[in-house]
């Protein structure tokens, strides 16, 4: 695995580790990004966990509310990543705003609004658009 490979594979839970050092008093200075309330932390965590998921299909499908999309290899050269402030949760349903970056050097693809639904205690998704091929 390259270094930028490596780098774009880590950057969401780098940033995940940060933030959880910062709620624990560590690193004060740095500012903990604001995902709008421990719901939205937990969105923003659920969505790292699917960058883990992402190339395993049994792992994707069991990120899914429902039947996971057909496409599932298609997820897999992307990073994504929750824009803080962006988490909306309205009781066990929620929108957040995802950034889509290219694992190879981490650059910006899009931003696409996905939809969550709490399953048994757990975040899962409902929908995961990527952006249109070209």
């Amino acid at each position: 695995m390259t270094d930028i490979t490596t780098r774009a594979r880590l950057a969401p839970l780098l940033a995940l580790a940060s933030a959880a050092l910062v709620a624990a008093g560590c690193g004060r200075g740095v500012p903990m990004p604001n995902y709008g309330s421990e719901e939205g932390l937990q969105i923003a965590q659920f969505v790292s966990d699917f960058n883990d998921a992402k190339a395993n299909r049994l792992k994707f499908a069991q990120m899914f509310a429902d039947k996971a999309p057909a496409n599932w290899k298609e997820y897999e050269p992307h990073t994504y990543n929750v824009v803080p402030g962006s988490p909306k949760v309205s009781g066990d349903s929620a929108t957040a705003t995802v950034e889509v970056r290219k694992d190879a050097d981490y650059s910006l693809i899009d931003t696409r609004d996905w939809t969550f639904v709490k399953v048994g205690g757990k975040w899962r998704l409902k929908l995961a658009p990527l952006p249109p091929r070209k």
